[in-house]
């Protein structure tokens, strides 16, 4: 496993959303609206190691930024559901190798579902064990570190599939696992046309 400064992240954590985000709030250790240098400049490491950080939406340039550093120095980066069902921080955290936490009582339509198993790079947790009073950071700390360790590396290698390679890598990148998916709701659609002809 890639030790790291943090074991969990969560950003956008808002209570008065949801019982599901109160519930979550209550368990984080940490809250910040610091960048991950300057919040590391005023307290000593392994102070928290549950994190929440505040990002002020208004300058987004600034939230990116502030968004990737905290990412990179995290295990797991929390994803509770928002007003949309995917956000482009789950994105992000793929591509800062920080495994994402995704609650899985319903199917969430993320991009390219025929190209890629999600279940190989991120975690799912059922949003009843959070509102039963499980604590979330005590599930992933139950997770064997070999398997936290595969998931860091499959994450290594699916964050070249969600990038745009210029020059073209040696890789599959975002543009050829688009194709793919095109091709395959092509072949899907004749096949169902085949079917009716029947």
């Amino acid at each position: 496993m890639v030790l790291k400064e943090l074991f969990l992240l969560c950003f956008r954590l808002h209570p008065e959303e949801s019982t599901l985000s109160t519930k979550l709030s209550a368990q984080f250790n940490g809250s910040t609206s610091y960048s991950y240098g300057k919040y590391f400049r005023n307290y000593k490491h392994g102070q928290y190691d549950m994190i929440h950080v505040n990002t002020d939406a208004r300058d987004n340039e600034i939230m990116i930024r502030k968004t990737i550093s905290w990412m990179t120095h995290s295990t797991f980066c929390l994803h509770p559901p928002g007003e949309s069902s995917t956000r482009r921080s789950f994105y992000d955290s793929i591509l800062c190798g920080c495994i994402p936490v995704i609650f899985i009582d319903k199917a969430i339509p993320y991009a390219f579902p025929s190209s890629l198993d999600y279940s190989k790079f991120s975690v799912g947790i059922k949003q009843i064990d959070i509102l039963q009073g499980k604590n979330i950071g005590d599930i992933l700390r139950s997770i064997n570190p070999s398997v936290v360790k595969q998931l860091q590396r499959n994450l290594d290698i699916i964050s070249q599939r969600m990038q745009y390679s210029v020059p073209k890598a040696n890789v599959p990148d975002a543009i050829d696992i688009a194709l793919l998916e095109l091709a395959k709701t092509i072949e899907d659609t004749e096949n169902e046309k085949d079917e009716k002809k029947k």
